[in-house]
């Protein structure tokens, strides 16, 4: 009987034994499938993060095209405000040059001798008998021809810078339109 139930505690202790193993198997089973369905589930997340990846270099490299872009037109609109500058010197150096002579003008540059006697004065009477000798309309009416030209000059300067403003405005609207209509598109 001993004997038997030697037998049968073998058989019990083997019957223990396969069944651990076989739970383990199990359970080696049951991990190896989950590390495979875990190592699927990265690779499809790290897909996803190099695809995402890529598509932030592209957008970035659209970004700085876009900079370099917006950069080159400001140089531009810079150089042409420079030039813009530089022609208005120009033409108001041409226009002083060739202005009209006014009366006097005249009156004072006929001779070296007549304006070296104008620009002597000795007396506050001699200053006083030389105003008369002008005449007061000439005077006024000379006055507000200056002024009208300098009017005339800050009209159209103001013109002009209105339209350079009207210009790039324009411009600038311009190309937030044409980013807001790739930014759609993409």
């Amino acid at each position: 009987m001993q004997e038997l139930h030697e037998e049968v505690n073998k058989d019990e202790g083997g019957h223990y034994v396969s069944k651990m193993i076989k739970n383990h198997e199990s359970i080696i089973r049951k991990k190896s499938a989950e590390a495979e369905e875990l190592n699927l589930l990265r690779r499809e997340i790290l897909g996803q993060k190099l695809n995402l990846s890529s598509r932030r270099e592209e957008m970035g490299m659209q970004e700085n095209s876009f900079k370099e872009k917006v950069q080159k037109f400001i140089l531009r609109l810079d150089k042409l405000g420079e030039w813009d500058a530089k022609l208005g010197e120009t033409f108001d150096n041409c226009k002083f040059r060739h202005k009209e002579e006014t009366l006097l003008d005249h009156r004072f540059l006929k001779s070296d001798a007549s304006r070296d006697k104008n620009l002597e004065l000795d007396t506050l009477e001699d200053g006083w008998e030389k105003m008369d000798k002008i005449p007061y309309e000439e005077l006024q009416n000379e006055r507000m021809k200056a002024e009208l030209e300098q009017e005339e000059d800050l009209r159209a300067v103001i013109m002009e810078k209105t339209y350079v403003a009207l210009l790039l405005t324009e411009v600038v609207n311009q190309w937030k339109e044409n980013i807001e209509s790739v930014s759609n598109e993409s």
